[in-house]
């Protein structure tokens, strides 16, 4: 099967492709889609179409006796996908793993036999026409977009002078994380911000089914549901602000240059396991404007679906929805090269055999296009249809939210070299005075704390791995992002966009780059420390404060911090931080969209305080505590080993 999202009476829809015979509608089949001719076409003498898969689910439940006898489905069968009347997404559809799917299947086989066979007019309601639907991304609201990095030796003996088998890849996935304000559909148009420059290439990704935790690699398969083409756009926006800055820096800067909006197209659809058989033997292509640009092959990989899988989910889960991309195959990086800038518009494509093309119409809006959307999100502004955005079409709230009346957060940075003295007191060593450094982390490592924090007020538990290494505590002062989005900021303006502050307490593990075998590059120790934080529920959040309630939360003697580690205690003040939080807002915002909810951590506050290793196993109780806000209250301890 093939699974999408469409955009249907103002919600996104999960949707399946189907091929149906020319004639059973009467002719009607109206293949292809904008753009011109459709590079994914059905086959001859078929026209293609995209199933509502919520919408033939209530078919189904409102016309059973008529219905069911195609597949044998049993309405009972149908929960798996959804409850009537709900308009399926495809993050409920792909959590219910591989019993969910082989319904699907069978709902899929019933309208076929219905429109071809049987009585067509019954299916008719469920199935859009190719020419006029609007695909988005497969999940547009995925959980994590994971980027592995460098995962090639092509990367390494072509493209640089580093040694292969020094690099990272061989230890732990590298991280790139791209945030959903970067994810677009086959044909949604990406809008480059002006002036900047823009690479691109195909990379191949999978998406997860039903959520996976400490998944070992030979079970790695039952939890992926498909695989998807990914196009690796990144822009300059914020690397080129760091251009003569150290390597750390820089590196990090290309973390805000990947999750650029729009800069994550994905699709086109989600093909499964049986139309994809092995994932790592597929011709991979990269074209622009109908021109060849790069070819490769899936099996030069060096970390693969099942190392992916078994390493990430080891160290956070790996929910429904979440995309990850195997890294460049071949070269890394291809230069934006259209046949005629003038036109103001390119097309780029990547394709993967046996899954499809997806096309991503490049456009280089004019003076007059760019003064119409000026301050407008792209991400918002390509989403918007038939008067509605993303936002507008996400399913309700899924989890506990940071601060009243905004949703959970669907991003989470973390800014590094923040704080005055940042190379001697941070754990990354890492000084950033110019610009912030800011990176993106999985949403699943933040754990949001309720206002009131265990029963009989006991610490919450904060576990680390069964292996881990040294273990430290940071503080941070964090903001969350709201009531509206942020997109293009000013000095201003920055400020308005920040909704409250609360307390947060990270945890890092050191064990990651000390298991790293000698020799080691400073690439290598850079991605270990960042991975470090990559533990499930790693940052935990205390309840906002509004700014309204608070007021602004710096000035020059700050705001006093206190840090309680067992029968330690640590003083620090929010006057340590170099960039403000407006500063920071601003500069993230310069190319992508923060979205309400949003979680930025704005350094540590102090030096970070190592843990006793002796007293994990029953625990340390750590406190973290920034003058007016919500304390941080919680008991790290060592995980069992199971």
């Amino acid at each position: 099967m093939k699974l999408t999202t469409i955009v249907r009476e103002g919600r996104d829809r999960a949707a399946v492709v189907v091929d149906l015979a020319v004639g059973w509608d009467g002719g009607a089949a109206r293949p292809g889609g904008e753009g011109g001719s459709d590079p994914n076409p059905p086959p001859p003498g078929y026209g293609r179409y995209y199933l509502d898969v919520g919408r033939a689910r209530d078919l189904l439940a409102a016309n059973q006796s008529r219905l069911l006898w195609p597949a044998g489905l049993t309405f009972a069968e149908t929960a798996a996908l959804g409850g009537k009347g709900e308009p399926l997404q495809m993050r409920r559809l792909l959590a219910g793993g591989p019993g969910a799917l082989a319904v699907l299947g069978e709902l899929v086989e019933a309208v076929r036999l219905l429109a071809e066979r049987g009585d067509g007019i019954l299916a008719a309601p469920a199935l859009v026409p190719a020419g006029v639907a609007r695909l988005r991304t497969p999940v547009p609201d995925a959980p994590l977009c994971y980027v592995l990095h460098g995962n090639a030796a092509t990367v390494w003996c072509r493209q640089s002078e580093m040694d292969p088998n020094l690099h990272v890849m061989t230890r732990i996935p590298a991280m790139r994380i791209r945030t959903v304000n970067a994810l677009l559909g086959h044909d949604e148009p990406l809008y480059l911000p002006a002036s900047a420059k823009l690479s691109f290439g195909n990379e191949l990704g999978f998406v997860i089914g039903q959520e996976a935790r400490n998944v070992r690699a030979e079970d790695a398969y039952r939890y992926v549901a498909g695989y998807v083409c990914t196009n690796d756009c990144y822009s300059n926006v914020y690397s080129q602000l760091a251009a003569d800055a150290p390597t750390r820096i820089n590196s990090t800067m290309q973390v805000g240059d990947k999750a650029t909006d729009g800069c994550g197209p994905v699709g086109p659809w989600i093909a499964t396991a049986e139309e994809v058989g092995d994932p790592h033997d597929l011709i991979l292509l990269t074209r622009q404007d109908g021109l060849l640009r790069n070819r490769s092959h899936s099996g030069a990989y060096i970390v693969g679906v099942e190392a992916a899988v078994e390493r990430l989910s080891h160290r956070f889960p790996l929910l429904p929805g979440t995309i990850i991309s195997l890294g460049a195959a071949g070269w890394d990086g291809i230069s934006d090269e259209p046949v005629d800038r003038t036109a103001g518009r390119s097309v780029l494509e990547v394709e993967a055999e046996r899954i499809g093309v997806l096309r991503t119409p490049l456009v280089y809006p004019d003076a007059d296009e760019q003064a119409a959307r000026e301050g407008g999100s792209p991400y918002l502004f390509a989403g918007t249809l038939d008067g509605t955005t993303p936002l507008d079409r996400w399913e309700a709230d899924d989890g506990p939210t940071a601060l009243t009346g905004l949703p959970a957060p669907r991003g989470f940075w973390m800014v590094f070299g923040n704080q005055r003295g940042a190379a001697e007191h941070e754990i990354e060593q890492t000084d950033s005075p110019a610009v912030p450094a800011a990176v993106a982390y999985p949403t699943t490592t933040l754990r949001l704390l309720p206002a009131a924090t265990g029963k009989d007020g006991e610490a919450a538990v904060m576990a680390v791995l069964p292996d881990a290494g040294v273990v430290r505590v940071t503080c941070h002062l964090a903001m969350v992002i709201g009531p509206e989005p942020a997109y293009a900021e000013t000095a201003e303006t920055a400020a308005q966009r920040v909704a409250g502050y609360a307390t947060l307490l990270s945890v890092h593990d050191a064990g990651v780059e000390a298991r790293l075998a000698l020799p080691t590059t400073d690439y290598e120790r850079r991605f270990a420390t960042f991975f470090g934080y990559c533990g499930a529920g790693h940052h935990a959040l205390a309840p906002a404060t509004a700014v309204s309630d608070l007021g602004a939360p710096g000035g020059e003697a700050g705001r006093a911090v206190v840090l309680r580690v067992g029968d330690r205690e640590y003083a620090a003040t929010t006057a340590v931080y170099r960039h403000t939080p407006g500063a920071v807002v601003e500069h993230l915002s310069r190319a992508l969209t923060l979205l309400p909810g949003d979680v930025i951590g704005l350094g540590p506050l102090g030096p970070a305080v190592e843990l006793p290793a002796e007293e994990l196993a029953d625990g340390v109780v750590v406190k973290a505590e920034v003058e007016g806000l919500a304390a941080v209250d919680v008991q790290v301890r060592r995980a069992a080993a199971s």
